[in-house]
């Protein structure tokens, strides 16, 4: 259960536990809720059980969520695909954030005072994009058929991933249309986009 005084929750994995340790303790003394994983199957389990608000991820972890991965698990799922990520990493990345499947990163050794300012960065962006969703009132159904328009799929497709009729899958993005004021599937993609309703 969240915590009395409603604050964000951060999962933080890492297979060191002496690492783990101290970027929990920082978390915790920071005012943030701190959710700790050792593995990548640890991890997966809490993200799905437990929603955080955001997911600190050693990079290097030998398993599913490294940088060869980590943006295919997240277009996997559109609950995946809203939660911000940060990377632990020893180098910075080759390739751009998008398609590696992160958010930001901070490097080894790990500047505290850093990290915690990409936490508040990323935490704040987020909730600026949950506004505007709440603002325009795109319901959780309206907002996933957009997202799986924005990445290509069709109606037969996304009626098959959202496991619902494709006249349903019409029915949101025309919903999502209107209340965008959009004349078109692609229009209200490209305003979802620009409003950060979605990330792609």
């Amino acid at each position: 259960m969240r915590s009395t005084n409603h604050a964000r929750r951060v999962l933080c994995i890492e297979d060191d536990g002496e690492t783990l340790e101290s970027i929990a303790k920082l978390v915790t003394e920071s005012g943030y809720e701190v959710l700790t994983a050792h593995s990548c199957a640890e991890g997966l389990a809490k993200i799905a059980a437990e929603r955080p608000d955001l997911v600190l991820c050693q990079a290097d972890m030998p398993c599913i969520l490294g940088f060869a991965t980590i943006a295919q698990l997240r277009a996997s799922a559109v609950e995946m695909s809203q939660i911000p990520f940060i990377f632990l990493t020893d180098q910075e990345p080759e390739g751009t954030r998008e398609s590696l499947g992160f958010d930001d990163y901070v490097t080894r050794p790990i500047d505290f005072e850093r990290l915690l300012d990409t936490i508040r960065t990323r935490l704040a962006k987020h909730a600026s994009s949950s506004a505007i969703a709440r603002r325009i009132e795109l319901n959780a159904s309206e907002v996933a058929a957009l997202l799986w328009s924005a990445r290509g799929k069709t109606s037969e497709e996304i009626a098959a991933i959202m496991d619902a009729p494709k006249r349903n899958i019409n029915f949101f993005i025309e919903n999502a249309c209107r209340k965008l004021g959009a004349v078109s599937r692609i229009q209200a993609v490209a305003i979802a986009v620009s409003q950060r309703i979605i990330r792609l």
